[in-house]
Parts: structure tokens; sequence; C-alpha cells
């Protein structure tokens, strides 16, 4: 069952930038925020903007707080075809749901560290949750890191990834995000209206994880610019879905 939520939009005065300024977090620790949203969903917007505004934050305040927008396609048959959607994405969301044992999944919906989940436009809900999970100690320690990374356009990037201890029932998520993306909306709810996004997942890779260390083949989209591209690496448990860790790398812009 696919409901729509109203938007509750909260009041916060205190910005992220300043919540992480002034917290003393732990080495290592992280945040990743998961955002399930489609560009046929009037809703929606609003929580792009959020996710978009968390990035930004994050970023000024040199925070290991990692955003992800996921589009889902059961918008699309509703009159707008979101050029970003996916089959493997909603089936994300539905991963979630089962782990949480939801009936039903919506967008916007918000995901913290694969643990708390809310209407993706309630700001003040997320920076909540992002500043109790940056004050968490990690148990397990990801590091990630460029094997090879090329200096032309090419659609393959080497990422090397090391894990220590390498837990029981956990997986390897290594997800390509794109920012400063725009499209314009001509039919569906809407229609007339140009979308920013910050964040798109363009491309995820699992790995069944055997080893604590190894390398892995990120594919990069044709239309992606490199500049504008983000790998994270999630380290997630395959029953409660829960993130047990996170690292971010950027890509080298073409020819830089």
């Amino acid at each position: 069952m696919i409901t729509r939520l109203l938007i509750v939009l909260g009041f916060f005065t205190l910005s992220l930038s300043d919540m992480v300024q002034a917290a003393d977090h732990p080495v290592n620790s992280f945040v990743v925020v998961e955002l399930f949203t489609s560009e046929g969903c009037s809703s929606c917007p609003p929580a792009d903007r959020v996710l978009s505004q968390l990035r930004q934050e994050a970023a000024k305040a040199q925070s290991p707080v990692y955003t992800l927008a996921y589009h889902v396609d059961y918008w699309d048959r509703l009159g707008w075809e979101d050029r970003f959607s996916s089959e493997q994405w909603t089936q994300r969301q539905y991963q979630y749901a089962q782990a949480m044992r939801s009936r039903q999944v919506y967008t916007p919906q918000m995901i913290i560290n694969g643990q708390h989940a809310f209407v993706g436009s309630r700001k003040a809900t997320a920076e909540k949750h992002i500043t109790s999970e940056l004050a968490k100690k990690p148990a397990v320690n990801l590091e990630l890191g460029f094997s090879q990374q090329s200096d032309e356009a090419a659609e393959l990037d080497t990422v090397h990834w090391q894990i220590h201890p390498l837990p029981p029932n956990a997986q390897l998520h290594l997800v390509l995000a794109e920012d400063h993306l725009k499209t314009q909306v001509r039919r569906g709810e809407n229609s007339g209206r140009q979308l920013h996004h910050d964040g798109v997942v363009r491309n995820m890779q699992t790995i069944k994880l055997i080893n604590t260390q190894g390398k892995a083949m990120i594919t990069i989209p044709q239309d992606a610019k490199r500049g504008h591209c983000r790998i994270i690496g999630l380290l997630q448990d395959q029953n409660s879905m829960r993130i047990m860790a996170g690292k971010q790398l950027t890509l080298r812009p073409i020819h830089e």
C-alpha cells in the first residue's frame, strides 16, 4: 500500500552546522541520511530542500553527515516519469519497511542510519537524530579510498575498502550520488516546476563480505558530472538494516 502523508514543517532555530561544531563527537562517527523521494510527488520538494540544507550545513562544518536521495519508481505511472527513478531504490525502501515491520511505504520518507524513519520534510526531527547519532562511538571502522581514479571521462573508478572488525551479517554498499541536478517537470503533481536535487543516487554496488578488505569497480553514468559526484560506503546489517559504518569520497573533476 502506497500512502502519501501530509507535510509537517517544524520550526528549529539551531542549524545542523551549529550543533555539529559544538559537539565533541567520537572519531569515526558518522550519519547516513537517506531520503526516498520522487519528482512526481508534490510533497517531496520540501524534503528535497531539507536534504540539500543538511548536505550544505554538514559540508560547512566538515561533519561526517552523508546525504542520499533514492528516487522511487512507483510514482512514474501517475503522470511524470522521474528520470532518476529505479525499481532498485523502491525495493530498498521495501527492505526498510520489512525490517521496521511497517505495512506501507511513502514519499517523502527519511531514514537516519537505517534506524530512524520519519516524514522527510521534518528538518527538526532529522537534526535531532543526527545529533544523537554523531555522539555514538561506532563499533566498526570502515576505511575507503581510491585505488585508481581516472583523469578521463571514464565510466569506471576503482575503490579500495577496509573494515575492522568484520561483523556478521554485514554487507557493504558503495553508492554513487550526484549533487546540483535540475529537472523541469512538465506533467504530474509538480507540473511547471523546476526541481533541484542533491545526493541523487545514480548507482549502487553491493558487496557480500568475506574478507576485511578488497577492491570494487564503480560505474559512473555517462551523463554524470564527476565533479558533482560522491561515493559513499555504507556497512549495513542485512537483517536489521542498521548502518554500522559510513565513509565518503569525492570524485575528482575531469582535467583538474
